[in-house]
């Protein structure tokens, strides 16, 4: 799914005439470059595009997930009395305001 983004995102793209679909070309050096094509049809591109749409969805969820864990974390250690040390209040900002986030 990496190579699809990086297509997608970083290669010359374009119709070819008389098929349907949408035709990358790259350039790779090993040890000359080359201009290599590759041509998705628009049904590839759809599978594709939606394999990296569901990627993009689990990878917003987790940040969620993550983000709610770790507010649920500070406020547990706020509520403990525990402080963090001078490196981690310069990251993370505490329920009192305190850190420089």
């Amino acid at each position: 799914m990496y190579s699809h983004r990086n297509t997608v995102a970083h290669s010359l793209f374009g119709p070819i005439e008389g098929k349907k679909g949408v035709a990358f070309w790259d350039y790779k050096a090993k040890k000359e470059v080359k201009l290599v094509e590759s041509f998705w049809s628009f049904e590839d591109f759809d599978e594709k595009m939606r394999e990296m749409e569901s990627l993009e969805t689990r990878v917003k969820n987790l940040g969620r997930m993550i983000g709610d864990q770790s507010k649920f974390i500070e406020q547990f250690l706020a509520e403990k009395g525990h402080r963090p040390g001078p490196l981690a209040e310069f990251f993370i900002p505490w329920p009192d305001g305190s850190g420089q986030k």
